[in-house]
């Protein structure tokens, strides 16, 4: 009995500190709404940028190397990633380049060291690769869906395999992974897409948390970007009914504000906090009332069969 007693007792104890703790959570992020954080100086940071050869990796890049970072460009496209290399060198500023296709394991394995040689340890690493099929699921060739697994999901993990460990040693490292809004809602013709970007969402809230348990976390950060559509002219037959509303923002903002969040040290950066407040509002109602939300908006990519070196996919980066 006084064991019982004593457990309720522990157990109570717990709920109050965890209250206590939750409580000046809140606290804390309210009056960083109020009074943001200074933003880091990332002058002579190495940055390394997947998908860096066009679209928001393009733009990730130049940005960062405005900042005085030292930035690493990764792409499967050798022509387009030297293109932005070259341009960030014209601008005077620090730039290398890498041909890496990264969901090959081994090849970001290979391609990890030689930067490692050529450069140094990587301290902010920038997952920002993807594709983007856009059919119904059933249309979609299975080639096309397990490729979109691997580039889109798979490899992240291969990529902090890489470079978590040597920010470790350094005692120092930022990660951040470019989920999507379709990471926290589904929608047509997007459904490996979603899947693949549901998946970045568990892999990086997990490595949080992970990292806050091993007591590793200290001076490693990890942020999970949700963009909505971005005007990149990458997605073939985007639709938008009410554009005034939720309209679909330039590269060049898009990227402003997510760099704005990472050299903020935010942990989940929305690039639009109306797509994020509705998607909240919905999780509690039932799915039926998603569908209707759905009809409403009206917002998404229709499908297209445009294909992308004989696979059958755009780029999405």
């Amino acid at each position: 009995m006084l064991l019982f007693i004593y457990n309720v007792a522990l157990f109570f104890i717990d709920c109050l500190v965890l209250a206590v703790k939750i409580l000046l959570s809140v606290f804390e992020s309210l009056l960083q709404l109020v009074n943001p954080p200074a933003k880091k100086s990332v002058v002579g940071e190495i940055v390394l940028v997947t998908g860096a050869g066009h679209g928001m990796g393009r733009e990730l890049a130049l940005q960062f190397s405005r900042l005085g970072a030292k930035v690493v460009c990764w792409d499967i496209n050798e022509n387009q990633n030297k293109s932005t290399v070259k341009a960030i060198q014209d601008e005077g500023h620090t730039s290398y380049g890498y041909r890496c296709d990264v969901s090959q394991r081994q090849d970001v394995a290979r391609v990890a060291e030689q930067v490692r040689r050529d450069v140094g340890v990587v301290t902010i690493l920038v997952n920002n690769a993807g594709i983007m099929p856009c059919n119904l699921m059933l249309n979609l060739s299975a080639e096309v869906i397990q490729r979109t697994i691997e580039v889109d999901l798979l490899s992240h993990f291969w990529m902090i395999r890489e470079f978590l460990p040597h920010m470790m040693s350094a005692e120092r490292g930022h990660i951040v992974a470019i989920s999507s809004m379709a990471g926290k809602t589904g929608g047509c013709n997007l459904v490996p897409y979603c899947a693949a970007k549901f998946g970045v969402t568990g892999l990086m809230d997990s490595l949080a948390v992970e990292l806050y348990q091993t007591n590793r976390s200290k001076n490693i950060l990890v942020s999970t970007v949700f963009p909505n559509i971005i005007n990149t002219g990458l997605v073939e037959n985007p639709y938008n009914k009410y554009s005034w509303l939720f309209p679909f923002l330039e590269t060049e903002e898009a990227v402003r504000r997510i760099i704005n969040g990472v050299l903020r040290n935010t942990e989940i950066i929305f690039i639009n906090e109306g797509f994020n407040l509705l998607n909240k509002m919905f999780t509690f109602l039932p799915r039926k009332c998603m569908y209707y939300m759905h009809e409403f908006a009206s917002i998404g990519c229709a499908p297209h069969d445009k294909e992308l070196n004989g696979v059958g996919y755009k780029r999405w980066d």
